[in-house]
């Protein structure tokens, strides 16, 4: 019996697209009315002393402004403080109390608290601020087994519990490819509250390689995005229509954002060919089956990221080269403007009118990069 390798490709190809061909139709509004930011490079975090960065890949912000680098290389997080300055480092890999194997989506509450998903052990790790610069560890949360599932990731904690993303195996008319879901657990790892709330997790391509039946999923497909609030609360969306849905971390529904006037881009067979080109060699020709998946149109968006000043950024999809193009919207959805990062450069947090990027210095060296935006009209 063939062995199923389910194998997640989150494929972000973006590019500026230029004129209205690809999209639905012509769209006046807000989202075509928006200006384009101007980069202003203002600081640079990068190798001091003794500490070198492998390869950055996260940059948090507690309460006095310092920086908390996560690097996935040497499984640390550094300390910078407000001026830029390293001050230390704390993590190291492994599987013992606050020790990493897999270190993903780090988030800072306003209490100063750090919270670390660990998807290979499977927990929570979480470190609190001593000091200045200082960072112990507090506790870990073992995530519980859920039946047909595993635990993917965790939001921001709430007041009553730590909301946990289940990404469920079950599958059904409604959800072929399983769905994602939310409960909450407590500091001993039971699960204490099941949202009952079910997000569909996309279409996938089934291929048979050498005996193994792999799942590939890539961001182009229909997909579910799920991102925290600083207080708890997140937001969720079935990237195939611009709208950001709102729900409490215990699953009630607060609010939706229609995003109106949101450019579609229609997945052409120019597009198309452009991502099973890429991919082709490593998978054979991948372009009928992907329309299929596909679509009409590709989904609104990639990627949606909630920021340290609670703006939300969200990654279109322009198929064509590795860019990355963000729309900047307010908390409440109102958009503010548009970005391009060059290829290389990821969209790691924003503060006020200021990003930080991970990126390459000039010698090739890792860096996390603070650049200040200004709007340039349309």
């Amino acid at each position: 019996m063939p062995n199923k390798i389910s194998v997640f490709l989150n494929v972000c190809l973006v590019v500026i697209v230029t004129g209205c061909g690809n999209e639905d139709e012509p769209t006046a509004g807000r989202f075509t009315e928006l200006p384009e930011y101007k980069l202003e490079q203002v600081e640079m975090l990068s190798d001091q002393g003794d500490m070198i960065l492998g390869r950055p890949t996260a940059a948090e912000i507690d309460s006095d402004g310092n920086r908390l680098v996560m690097d996935s290389a040497s499984f640390e997080f550094h300390v910078f403080d407000s001026e830029g300055i390293y001050q230390n480092s704390f993590g190291s890999q492994g599987e013992g109390p606050g020790e990493f194997q897999q270190p993903t989506n780090p988030v800072i509450s306003e209490q100063d608290t750090l919270y670390v998903s660990d998807n290979l052990r499977r927990s929570l790790i979480v470190y609190s601020r001593s000091g200045d610069y200082s960072w112990k560890h507090a506790y870990d949360i073992s995530f519980p087994p859920a039946e047909n599932g595993y635990p993917f990731y965790a939001l921001m904690p709430s007041q009553t519990g730590y909301p946990i993303v289940y990404q469920i195996q079950e599958e059904s008319e409604d959800f072929p490819n399983g769905y994602s879901t939310v409960k909450l657990v407590n500091k001993e790892g039971e699960i204490i509250h099941d949202t009952d709330l079910k997000f569909r997790t996309g279409e996938m391509l089934e291929l048979n390689m050498g005996g193994n039946r792999i799942s590939l999923r890539f961001s182009e497909m229909h997909s579910t995005q799920i991102t925290p609030f600083a207080d708890g609360t997140f937001l969720q969306a079935w990237t195939p229509d611009p709208v950001l849905h709102h729900f409490s971390s215990e699953g009630d529904t607060l609010r939706s954002i229609e995003l109106e006037n949101y450019p579609r881009q229609r997945a052409t067979s120019d597009a198309i060919s452009s991502l099973t080109e890429r991919y082709g060699g490593q998978f054979g020709n991948l372009e009928s089956d992907m329309k299929k998946a596909i679509g009409d149109f590709f989904p609104a968006f990639s990627q949606i990221r909630i920021m340290k000043d609670n703006t939300i950024w969200l990654r279109r999809i322009t198929p064509g080269d590795s860019n990355e193009s963000w729309y900047h919207l307010a908390a409440d959805g109102v958009p503010l403007g548009t970005m391009t990062l060059e290829e290389g450069v990821s969209l790691e947090n924003s503060v006020s009118d200021y990003i930080y990027v991970s990126g390459a210095n000039d010698d090739g060296s890792p860096v996390i990069i603070k650049y200040r935006l200004s709007a340039e009209e349309v």
